[in-house]
């Protein structure tokens, strides 16, 4: 012992640290049982290592379902190895359980789409050894699955063994929670069945083990739709469908491709905004030609529909074909369902509609009915209002006539998502002008017609202003709404704060 002493004297006798007023003086000893931990006080350059930050709570729960897990001895969600803690002198070797999460900690920002609210929620938790929950790591469930399908068989055992826990509040240690085990079986099969794809683990007892199994080729009867690249390739050469796009038939001669309708480089974006739990989900496929789909690439859907609209025709009369597709182990009808959900949230109108009955009053492409109702009811407030021009501020009246002035020019449109626009009619890009300024404008970019004429700088800004206390019921927003939109697109054109929501501002 005085020999560790002694090393204790040499490694850090002396040590000091700049800038810390708990630090020892100099030449004084710093004994391990300080007040301050070297830790607190010493860096070399690395972050200290960091929990989950979970809540006292979700402590208190996870050590709840560990301290359960021994004193029932039960199985490992995995292995299905029992766990155990042996007395210090037995033999036998302790087998401790570790909180395993069935989505990954790291995917906690996609866990929503999943129904699961919070990561570290009692339903997202199991109870694995350590050594088999490092082996998992961040690999997809199904993924793990697959490399190791004997687990699927001790996960059900596992979870019937689950369901026999029932533990009041404070049983435990004091503040640990209740854990009714049938509750927590009940939710857990929800979260595996949602990220398998199928009814993996069931809640009905009475479903036999054969509708109840875990392989690649095997697609059970269930509410979830399984389409692979490969089976969607095989349906439309088999059944002859039209190409997405283009109407023609496919055959040897014509063979599908998989088109996505987010684009997969969009993935990231399209999970983030909700759209979409994965970009190679059913209802974001459709099967198309190889030379469209790579003349497409990665260009919107409402631009590519504005530059071809022939195709528009061509694509609701292949969902209607789509439709018809009843096999087994598909269902045509519900696939379509989905794609028209997707096409309608994406073109931002109901350009594909599952009504019939209303197919030819609702469904419009473009600058159609619901855009030009917009736009009147714009022009009609302007007049009603006496709302000023937006580069000259001229009221508005009988004797002069509002126009709708885009202000990314619509022979811009294929740069709209580059300045933060869906598509280039929508109410951010709308202002009101003089028709015979909106002429003289025509296309010319923002920067450059305010560099010409300096004097309609302040004149917008006063519009602006006059915009911001309108109603504007009609068109979907307020006016407060309505300007921050338009604020936002003239900064992004001019590339530099001219126009800022903070009133208090004079830039």
């Amino acid at each position: 012992m005085s020999g560790f002493v002694g090393l204790n004297n040499v490694f850090f006798g002396n040590l000091t640290v700049k800038n810390n007023p708990d630090a020892p003086a100099k030449g004084q000893k710093l004994h391990f049982q300080s007040e301050k931990p070297i830790a607190d006080t010493i860096a070399f350059g690395k972050k200290r290592l960091r929990n989950h930050a979970y809540t006292s709570d979700q402590n208190n729960l996870m050590s709840a379902l560990k301290q359960i897990a021994l004193k029932l001895g039960l199985p490992c969600f995995y292995t299905g190895e029992r766990f155990n803690k042996p007395g210090m002198f037995e033999l036998k070797l302790d087998y401790l359980p570790t909180i395993e999460h069935i989505i990954p900690f790291s995917e906690k920002a996609t866990a929503r789409l999943k129904n699961v609210k919070d990561v570290n929620s009692l339903k997202n938790l199991v109870l694995v050894g350590s050594e088999i929950n490092g082996q998992r790591n961040k690999k997809s469930l199904k993924r793990f699955y697959r490399e190791n399908p004997e687990f699927l068989e001790n996960g059900r055992k596992a979870l019937k063994q689950y369901q026999k826990i029932n533990t009041p509040e404070g049983a435990l240690f004091d503040g640990s929670p209740p854990i009714r085990g049938k509750k927590w079986v009940r939710g857990i099969k929800k979260v595996l069945n949602a990220e398998l794809g199928y009814m993996a683990f069931t809640g009905n007892k009475v479903q036999t083990e054969d509708n109840i199994s875990f392989a690649k080729n095997h697609r059970p009867k269930t509410k979830y739709i399984i389409l692979s690249f490969d089976k969607l390739r095989q349906i439309a050469l088999e059944m002859g469908l039209p190409c997405f796009y283009t109407g023609e038939r496919f055959n040897p001669n014509h063979k599908a491709t998989v088109e996505h309708l987010i684009p997969r480089s969009k993935k990231n974006k399209a999970r983030k905004a909700g759209k979409l739990e994965r970009i190679n989900a059913p209802e974001n496929i459709v099967p198309a030609g190889a030379q469209v789909n790579s003349t497409r690439s990665s260009i919107p859907l409402n631009i590519w529909y504005e530059q071809h609209p022939e195709y528009l025709e061509k694509s609701r009369a292949a969902l209607a074909e789509y439709e018809k597709i009843q096999t087994p182990k598909f269902n045509g009808k519900r696939w379509a369902g989905g794609v028209k959900k997707l096409l309608n949230n994406e073109l931002g109108y109901v350009a594909f509609t599952g009504n019939k009955e209303k197919q030819d009053e609702s469904i419009s492409f473009g600058i159609g009915k619901y855009t030009n109702q917009r736009m009147q009811a714009l022009r009609t407030i302007a007049v009603k209002m006496s709302l000023p021009c937006i580069y000259t501020g001229k009221k508005f009246g009988k004797d002069l006539k509002p126009t709708i002035e885009h202000l990314l020019p619509k022979s811009a449109k294929t740069d709209a998502t580059n300045y933060g626009l869906r598509h280039i009619n929508v109410i951010g890009n709308w202002t009101l002008a003089e028709s015979k300024i909106n002429g003289a404008r025509n296309s010319m970019p923002l920067s450059e017609w305010y560099e010409k004429h300096p004097e309609c700088l302040e004149k917008s800004k006063e519009a602006l202003a006059e915009y911001e206390k309108v109603d504007l019921p009609e068109v979907g927003v307020n006016g407060y709404e309505w300007v921050r939109r338009i604020k936002r697109t003239l900064n992004k054109q001019l590339g530099y704060l001219a126009f800022t929501a903070n009133k208090n501002s004079n830039v």
